[in-house]
């Protein structure tokens, strides 16, 4: 019922060159208007106005960074594979797609995020199984990603998830390989 959400994504991996320990991505969207804003690190940031998102990319060359419009015709650009996507778009349906796409989701119990009552749950995302359950007219290019994405990732994926009574994601940690977590 709120419609927007304020957040916070920390991660770490000591994969990357430097390796980085909780960088940070800070964010508010609001969803019903379309409309938010996303800083990275390194003072790399989104703002979303409907169809179109700015961007703007720090260059060692060009100081200040310029700003870069970027339209979006529809949702086909929407990719059911990223998680992270998903979660910005549907924050509520998280655990629906979650539990569809595991055979393994766990609840742990109750836990207090900043101070609001949520339960903890954890499984495993299989990401074959998004592209199994995806419209069938979806699945052949879904398909294709998949298999690209697993020569460089892995297809199962360790999650825990935090959700309010109302099913509202508080929290969401990926474990997206031996060295990265997000």
């Amino acid at each position: 019922a709120a419609t927007s959400a304020r957040f916070t994504i920390r991660w770490s991996s000591a994969s990357l060159s430097p390796a980085t320990e909780d960088a940070q991505v800070e964010g508010l969207m609001d969803f019903a208007h379309r409309r938010g804003r996303i800083t990275y690190p390194g003072l790399s940031e989104a703002i979303y106005d409907g169809d179109t998102i700015y961007v703007r990319f720090p260059l060692p060359w060009r100081n200040p960074a310029p700003w870069t419009r970027l339209d979006i015709a529809d949702d086909e650009a929407f990719d059911p594979l990223d998680l992270f996507e998903r979660a910005m778009h549907n924050p509520i349906g998280l655990l629906e797609f979650l539990r569809g796409a595991s055979d393994d989701t766990q609840n742990i119990g109750p836990e207090l995020i900043r101070a609001t009552s949520t339960t903890r749950y954890k499984g495993t995302l299989d990401l074959q199984r998004v592209v199994d359950n995806a419209p069938p007219a979806k699945q052949e290019e879904l398909q294709q990603w998949l298999d690209f994405l697993s020569e460089s990732s892995p297809t199962k994926v360790p999650f825990e998830l935090w959700v309010d009574g109302r099913g509202l994601t508080h929290r969401l940690r990926l474990e997206i390989g031996q060295s990265e977590s997000m």
